[in-house]
């Protein structure tokens, strides 16, 4: 056991209520190279909208001032139409997203996409 102190931990960076989505999913600072506009940014997600369909969200994170952050959406609807399951990082530091269009651990569905902004 490390012996970590729940209270001495910083307060979020970020929050949104439950109106937006249901369970934030997180991600990795961006240090690729491909996607310059996103570099040194939080991307994360959210795993859905709604229990039933799959209505995920993809954002990333600005520091805007000092101790600022703002939320903005990675896709221009917002829709990302999948239940976002996880993120990875590949050795150049470009970001994966892994998500699926079921619930639970049934069908084919799953995929790991790469984030690339155009």
């Amino acid at each position: 056991m490390l012996g970590i102190d729940i209270s001495t931990l910083a307060d979020p960076i970020h929050e949104y209520s439950h109106s937006l989505g249901r369970s934030i999913t997180g991600g990795y600072v961006y240090r690729g190279t491909e996607n310059e506009e996103l570099f040194g940014k939080y991307i994360f997600g959210d795993w859905s909208s709604s229990f039933v369909r799959p209505r995920g969200s993809l954002f990333y994170l600005e520091e805007i001032s000092p101790g600022s952050w703002q939320r903005f959406n990675l896709l221009p609807s917002n829709m990302f139409n999948r239940f976002v399951m996880s993120f990875g990082e590949d050795e150049n530091g470009e970001l994966y997203v892994c998500s699926k269009t079921t619930l639970g651990p049934t069908g084919s569905t799953g995929d790991i996409r790469k984030i690339v902004i155009e």
